[in-house]
This record gives C-alpha cells, sequence and structure tokens, in this order.
C-alpha cells in the first residue's frame, strides 16, 4: 500500500531536527555528541509515528470488519 508523500510533514521534521541540533549544542555538547543525539531522537520520532500509523490502520480495518459483522 503506497502512501502520499507528506510536505507538510516533511518540513516539521526538518524543523524538529535543526530545534534538536540547536538545543543540544546550547547544553554544551561536541558537534559529533550532539549529531548523534539529535539523530537517534529524530529515529525514534518517525518510527514512533510509523507504528502509530500503522497501529491506527488496524483499528480501521478491525472498526470495520466490526460494522460488516452487524449490519448481517
Amino acid at each position: 500500500m503506497k502512501e502520499k508523500f507528506n510536505w507538510f510533514q516533511f518540513f516539521v521534521y526538518i524543523i524538529v531536527a535543526v530545534g534538536l541540533l540547536i538545543l543540544t549544542r546550547a547544553l554544551g555538547m561536541t558537534r559529533s555528541g550532539s549529531l548523534a543525539l539529535s539523530a537517534g531522537i529524530f529515529i525514534i520520532l518517525l518510527v514512533v509515528e510509523r507504528l502509530l500509523i500503522i497501529w491506527e490502520k488496524r483499528q480501521q480495518i478491525s472498526y470495520d470488519d466490526d460494522d460488516d459483522d452487524e449490519n448481517n
């Protein structure tokens, strides 16, 4: 199942990534440490978002199946 690319969401991710870099640099971390921490948080956000999308689709399919059973 192919999903449409959401440009708004992409720009929000870029803003979050830049914000994380600025925040971690402001805390006095080295460049490599700042980049690693920001990348780790960013990856966690992407994984959590993807898992929520999968969960939501499963719930919707389950809900649709329950409606079909009640109508018969």
